[in-house]
């Protein structure tokens, strides 16, 4: 028989309350070392305007009411309207903003046809991305402005148009869906998002532009971009139009992609645009 002072004592354990103490503590710890986002700075956010060479144009920054803040964009339009006349509204939306800090309207040539062409367009600011949900913050940001603009401008109801590069093409590729109402066209450069939300009696007419180089996917027809046939099976007209020898970047004066935006979103005016409340 074993003497009793012989016998080992229990191994002794840990509670489960500390256990579960131990791990809450380690995975704070590890949370506050993990590298963190840089912070927005000036030079993230700064937004400069150069001056425009012609005279008949005016580009300025402004804001609007957004919930419980404020949004802010740059507006070039006419600098005298016509009595009587109505203007067609582009809405263009810059790509993200993470390592590119430029804005839309610091790379696209739009302004350069304001007088001309007689429209009227807005680059709203997003402080880094665009975000395609119906409970997103740019959502509203658009209904606001849309709605500001038209009280303020001569604007055209059946040709309110958005454009949209990378990041901002697959949010106004959204737009299309989630304001079909409001679009009469979109047009959009190195970016796509799929037509997730039922669609509407009206299907905007779609022009996707991609350079047959692009560094994030490369493309030289439709059969390389599935996403237009899921537009295509939900009902829209998508006309394609593929850069050759060009990458993500936006096309620009080089290709002509300006030019060609305008004269596809002047084709296609909405039908029967439906009147504000």
């Amino acid at each position: 028989m074993r003497d009793a002072n012989n016998q080992s004592a229990p191994a002794s354990r840990v509670p489960p309350s500390l256990l579960a103490a131990f791990v809450v503590l380690a995975a704070l710890l590890l949370w506050r070392l993990a590298p963190r986002p840089p912070a927005l700075t000036s030079a993230d956010t700064e937004v400069h305007l150069a001056p425009l060479a012609d005279a008949r144009v005016l580009r300025t920054r402004e804001s609007v009411v957004v919930g419980d803040g404020t949004r802010s964009y740059v507006l070039s339009r006419p600098a005298a309207f016509e009595p009587g006349v109505s203007y067609p509204l582009l809405v263009a939306f810059h790509g993200y903003r993470g390592d590119v800090k430029a804005w839309m309207h610091e790379f696209a040539a739009f302004d350069a046809f304001v007088a001309g062409k007689k429209f009227i367009i807005a680059y709203p600011e997003a402080p880094i991305s665009w975000h395609a949900s119906t409970r997103g913050r740019d959502l509203p940001f658009f209904d606001a402005l849309i709605l500001a603009l038209e009280q303020k401008f001569p604007v055209d109801r059946a040709r309110v148009h958005v454009v949209g590069h990378s990041n901002g093409a697959a949010f106004a590729s959204f737009l299309l869906c989630a304001r079909p109402a409001v679009i009469a066209a979109g047009a959009v450069q190195s970016g796509l998002g799929a037509p997730a939300l039922p669609p509407a009696a009206h299907k905007a007419p779609l022009l996707l532009i991609w350079g047959e180089h692009d560094e994030s996917s490369p493309a030289a027809s439709d059969r390389d971009i599935p996403a237009i046939a899921e537009w295509r099976r939900a009902g829209f007209q998508v006309e394609t139009w593929f850069l050759r020898n060009w990458g993500h970047s936006w096309g620009g004066p080089a290709n002509h992609v300006e030019e060609r935006i305008l004269d596809f979103f002047f084709q296609h005016p909405m039908d029967k645009p439906v009147q504000p409340n």
